[in-house]
């Protein structure tokens, strides 16, 4: 896990970084001074790395969190954790996907955690919150088994920080008409 210190001058590195966005006509804009979202989408954004160090997950690089945001309001939250009734991976002392070499991206329905995303629908889901036109912070980007469930949730945008290499959550996202916006 980055240290405090660290996380901040990724932030600031960030500032000047080239950023596509797929527009709502398909296209991907270039925006290179950031305009498509504000600081408050920044803080927001911080929630969510604040909420992944909750994760179960074994691997540091891997805690992500997420947050549903709505009318500047908070209305849902998750991180990448075992399902209530299993054990963790930390608690076991190895993370599954390590132990049978499965290359990340592939192979998602080996693994004992649920997605950050995941576990955010869940808790929406139990707290008779709908996510209609939520706009969603997540740590790291979607994969396409969550951008289909986000989809589905009928959000507007998901908002995201650290890439995952897979084009396809962007063709959903371009279908759907969700914005995918990286901060």
């Amino acid at each position: 896990m980055k240290s405090q210190e660290n996380h901040a001058k990724t932030i600031a590195e960030l500032q000047y970084e080239k950023v596509k966005i797929p527009n709502k006509h398909g296209g991907i804009l270039q925006n290179p001074d950031k305009k498509n979202f504000s600081k408050i989408d920044e803080k927001y954004m911080e929630m969510a790395f604040v909420l992944a160090k909750n994760s179960g997950c074994i691997r540091p690089d891997h805690h992500v969190g997420a947050i549903a945001v709505r009318n500047n309001l908070v209305i849902a939250t998750g991180v990448n954790d075992v399902p209530s009734r299993l054990m963790s991976c930390r608690d076991r002392g190895y993370c599954i996907r390590q132990r049978m070499e499965i290359k990340s991206g592939t192979h998602l329905e080996i693994e004992y955690c649920i997605h950050a995303e995941q576990q955010l629908i869940c808790n929406a889901l139990r707290d008779g919150v709908r996510l209609d036109g939520a706009d969603i912070y997540v740590t790291m980007k979607p994969c396409p088994i969550c951008t289909r469930l986000l989809i589905e949730n009928n959000v507007a945008r998901i908002f995201y920080r650290v890439d995952y290499d897979n084009q396809f959550t962007d063709d959903l996202c371009k279908q759907a008409n969700v914005e995918l916006i990286k901060i």
